[in-house]
């Protein structure tokens, strides 16, 4: 069991240090691009936030389970697991959000044709920083009961109404309560993986017309 708990943890560990390694390295490379201003794509603000959120994602949910797969437990404190579990949940959602609008930004820029697309096209760039803006502050909101359930692994207090992580608990919720949570947070996953999949279904139905069209429309010129 010992041998098997620390395999885990070494695959954690190479995981972990490749996933931390390289976020921070575009996190560094889109965070010097926008505070130089030279080359800034609208995108850029984008593709910065989501490596941002990742690695949130990964520092407060890797290290901690890497820790506890190696049979370090009980080093978070109460506040901490508070802390932890709620900035988890809020870059997760953040980071999923951001995925959604980075495939819808694309999608707009790549039909021009439209009047309503091309105003929302050349407007688009000016409120990329206003959505990511709020795209942290709605999820800082709707998870903002993440942390009341949260508690330390050293409360043992009612064993049987706690969800034990192997580095922090919590409670256990009564049915609407966690009915009530799941429908709000697969309402939120399921309109932004719908809205994903609507993107990435238009823009490649839009090129394979584009590369359907294209050979058509260079025979047409050839008798010309």
């Amino acid at each position: 069991m010992a041998i098997v708990k620390l395999e885990i943890g070494v695959i954690f560990l190479i995981q972990m240090g490749v996933g931390i390694l390289g976020n921070f390295s575009l996190l560094r490379l889109y965070t010097f691009t926008l505070l130089t201003g030279q080359n800034v794509r609208p995108t850029d603000m984008v593709l910065n936030q989501l490596v941002l959120a990742n690695s949130f994602v990964l520092l407060s949910r890797g290290i901690p389970q890497t820790l506890a797969a190696f049979g370090l437990n009980y080093f978070l404190n109460e506040a901490e697991c508070k802390l932890l579990f709620y900035f988890h949940r809020v870059a997760r959602g953040v980071s999923l959000s951001t995925t959604c609008f980075l495939s819808g930004f694309q999608a707009i820029k790549l039909y021009p044709n439209l009047s309503k697309w091309l105003e929302l096209r050349m407007r688009s760039p000016k409120c990329v920083s206003f959505s990511c803006f709020l795209f942290w502050i709605l999820h800082l909101l709707v998870n903002i009961f993440v942390p009341m359930k949260v508690t330390g692994p050293m409360n043992s207090k009612n064993l049987s109404v706690k969800i034990n992580y192997g580095y922090c608990s919590s409670l256990n919720p009564d049915r609407f309560k966690r009915f009530l949570v799941a429908f709000l947070f697969f309402t939120i996953d399921f309109m932004c993986l719908g809205l994903m999949a609507w993107a990435s279904g238009f823009m490649v139905l839009f090129l394979h017309r584009q590369q359907t069209a294209s050979p058509t429309h260079l025979h047409q010129q050839s008798y010309l």
